[in-house]
């Protein structure tokens, strides 16, 4: 089986052929910054149709925006990340009037908290790191904290009015809060078509929903798991986690 470390070179090279071939002005700034696109969710993004509302709850640096901005160029983009340094780097890779970025963590309801920091800050989460996590990540180790805030999706959004739930797309990326980010979208759930999750077989931080979990919640909810992608493995063949595309029934 081809190691970590191999897997991740053969992603960089594709990225950067993708946007040495672009003649995008803004993806090759977003390298000039270390920021590639997120290419490995071509698969799942290849097949949603017109989107009109596009949320990037833990949006890193921008990377997911930034290439999803490409497929759905007709899509407004509201992104939340918590942690200053890539925050500052969403802004400055985010720009015009598609984008609406605030400083903030998704979760159940309103309150202020620490994000534990990793090595590889989009690995960083509210939770605890297990060790499972540094073992199976290398170099994403704990190395600090940061105050954040935290709101809920219903509040976050109260100010748009979504009347078109077949074009509204819900990307989550946040290390095991996965549950508490669904949770505070009580209202606003119902107006998304589309759901794109990553989740995990087995407990990276302290007290996460596995993937079985997240995905009773959304059945319950009238979300069916729609495909897998991304699915990293070890070595050994133990599944770790993947990225579920989820779409209203």
């Amino acid at each position: 089986m081809v190691s970590v470390k191999v897997r991740r070179l053969i992603l960089k090279v594709r990225k950067l052929l993708y946007v040495l071939a672009s003649f995008d002005a803004g993806l090759y700034k977003a390298i000039f910054c270390g920021v590639a696109p997120s290419l490995e969710h071509k698969d799942a993004l290849s097949n949603i149709g017109n989107i009109d509302l596009f949320v990037d709850v833990g949006a890193n640096r921008g990377q997911f925006s930034i290439y999803a901005s490409r497929l759905f160029a007709n899509a407004d983009f509201f992104c939340f990340e918590p942690l200053s340094v890539p925050f500052d780097v969403s802004k400055k890779l985010l720009k015009g009037d598609r984008f609406a970025l605030e400083r903030v963590a998704l979760g159940a309801g309103s309150y202020k908290t620490a994000m534990n920091i990793s090595a590889h800050d989009d690995s960083s989460s509210i939770l605890g790191m297990r060790s499972k996590q540094t073992e199976t990540f290398s170099g994403t180790g704990f190395v600090g904290s940061e105050g954040i805030d935290v709101v809920s999706l219903d509040d976050a959004l109260a100010h748009r009015h979504i009347d078109k739930p077949e074009r509204a797309f819900l990307k989550i990326d946040v290390q095991g809060f996965e549950l508490e980010v669904l949770e505070g979208a009580k209202e606003k759930l119902q107006y998304f078509e589309w759901i794109y999750c990553e989740c995990s077989f087995v407990e990276l931080y302290a007290g996460q929903p596995l993937a079985s979990t997240v995905i009773a919640w959304l059945q319950d909810r009238s979300f069916i798991v729609k495909g897998v992608y991304n699915t990293f493995k070890t070595p050994s063949g133990e599944c770790i986690q993947a990225d579920f595309l989820f779409r209203r029934s």
